[in-house]
């Protein structure tokens, strides 16, 4: 072979080898495609990269969770039934599982997405069903995980997959509240819209003691003005229950659901109580 030729050889074959390693390097792999004798997935390392724990080989996802996420007070907020490493591919079954009736379970799942030295590139929802736990917060908290890259053919590389956590039933009492307290915290402003198109348009109401001060009113921004003193009253109110709930519920783990649902439909009739007081009394004042 001329040497011109061998040299033009090298330089496709060379070639071809670096296209090749690229489209390696870019190409994400599912968990099923990390199954060969000389794979490995990707492993848990610790909980932040920012820290160095001492004790890795006793560390847990749960356990960067449940630290993670604490009230004032330093309780948890949460207890986890279990957390499951599941593969894309997988991800779609999960569709079709039963949670109903006394299946039902408490979950969040999300998609991670690791660089070849382990590190989170992304953190996608998959599905979170639930209020009392932010979906932010926890995506937070998986996006500080440090993993020990998957291996494919005994080369790192990046890899893709779905973390779902499945909470303890426990987690029934803070749901009980973190739904009753979205209706609270949203009763007073759907009631001001109500409230503003009756001034706007002249209409009637039977509350008489809201309507006649009310459209005593000069304009509609010193109607806005009171309305906004209301709702920020309101709003106190609800983060004093809010208080309460949170001294409450080291007590309401040891009843059932029914004892928290009992607790927060009595706040309810309380909250519009004091709602309808404070407009009142503010109406009148002005």
């Amino acid at each position: 072979m001329k040497p011109i030729n061998l040299f033009i050889l090298l330089i496709c074959v060379s070639f071809s080898l670096t296209s090749r390693g690229q489209e390696l390097d870019s190409f994400v792999y599912d968990l099923i495609n990390l199954r060969g004798q000389n794979d490995r997935n990707p492993e848990f390392y610790q909980c932040n990269t920012s820290e160095k724990n001492i004790f890795n080989n006793k560390l847990t996802i749960d356990f960067c969770l449940i630290r993670s996420l604490r009230d004032l007070n330093g309780h948890n907020l949460i207890e986890i039934e279990r957390v499951s490493k599941i593969s894309e591919f997988e991800l779609g079954l999960i569709g079709t599982r039963c949670d109903s009736g006394p299946n039902i379970k408490y979950s969040s799942i999300f998609k991670i997405y690791l660089d070849k030295l382990g590190n989170v590139n992304d953190v996608e929802t998959f599905s979170h069903g639930i209020l009392s736990i932010s979906e932010e917060d926890l995506k937070v908290i998986l996006s500080k995980i440090t993993w020990k890259a998957a291996l494919k053919d005994l080369n790192p590389v990046a890899s893709k997959f779905a973390i779902e956590i499945i909470y303890e039933n426990s987690l029934c009492h803070q749901e009980t509240w973190a739904k009753r307290k979205q209706e609270l915290y949203s009763k007073f402003p759907n009631y001001r819209k109500e409230l503003m198109s009756i001034y706007l348009n002249n209409g009637v109401m039977w509350e008489d003691d809201i309507l006649i001060p009310m459209m005593k009113f000069q304009n509609e921004k010193k109607l806005s003005q009171a309305f906004d003193k209301v709702e920020k009253k309101c709003n106190l109110f609800i983060d004093s229950l809010n208080m309460e709930f949170n001294r409450l519920s080291g007590q309401l783990l040891e009843f059932d659901c029914q004892k928290s649902y009992d607790i927060v439909s009595d706040w309810y009739d309380q909250n519009s109580d004091f709602m309808y007081k404070t407009l009142k009394a503010e109406l009148v004042n002005n």
